[in-house]
């Protein structure tokens, strides 16, 4: 069972804090290519993104399970209002779920090169695509991620913290996958820094210098 929910305010939002902070750490550490370069000789190129998945897993089974609540409502909202923020959250849902296959859902969860290895099939060309929801922001999973988080008709104080937190880490995380980003696909990925928004979908085009 979870770890007791009679803490005080001070101690469960230590708690919080240091469950988010593992979560972070682990997480963005074990994305950067020189802590890949030391994993895999270790284990197989294969399955490093397998295992990347799986300790994501894993903090996130324990931040659910060891989470301290703070239920005090921070906001609430009822009728067509509720309905809105209700149709955003799911908006959400949709859009992370897209996300991640107009990429390749296999090649996220870290499956696509096990199985290619078992059927003897070369790994996929390594090319720089704009499926639909990254021809209009750089990073579709993240915006419904953040519409998951803050689209609620009732926000209580503990999953105020945990939107919060993870929208920190979230931010800090794409300035580095950023930067890994124009290190593997250099000026093309430039030209789509300077023409598609990071996460806020423009309301209207740029206008391109002539």
């Amino acid at each position: 069972m979870p770890v007791s929910k009679s803490l005080s305010i001070g101690p469960s939002v230590a708690i919080n804090i240091a469950l988010i902070t593992a979560f972070g750490l682990t997480h963005s550490i074990m994305a950067r290519d020189g802590f890949k370069r030391v994993w895999t000789r270790i284990i197989s190129p294969t399955v490093e993104r397998a295992t990347y998945v799986l300790q994501s897993s894993v903090f996130l089974i324990a931040i659910v399970w060891f989470w301290q609540p703070l239920p005090t409502v921070v906001w609430t909202t009822d009728g067509v209002i509720a309905l809105f923020i209700g149709g955003l959250f799911w908006a959400g849902v949709a859009i992370v779920l897209l996300s991640t296959f107009l990429l390749g859902h296999l090649e996220f969860v870290g499956i696509a090169a096990p199985l290619n290895k078992l059927r003897g099939v070369a790994e996929p060309q390594d090319v720089f695509r704009t499926p639909m929801l990254y021809s209009v922001v750089r990073h579709p999973l993240q915006l419904g991620l953040l519409l998951v988080f803050f689209a609620l008709p009732v926000m209580t104080a503990g999953h105020l913290l945990f939107a919060g937190l993870m929208t920190i880490y979230m931010m800090i995380g794409l300035h580095f996958e950023e930067r890994a980003l124009v290190r593997r696909f250099g000026e093309t990925y430039r030209t789509y820094q300077s023409h598609v928004p990071m996460l806020i979908p423009r309301l209207w085009p740029t206008r391109r210098r002539a």
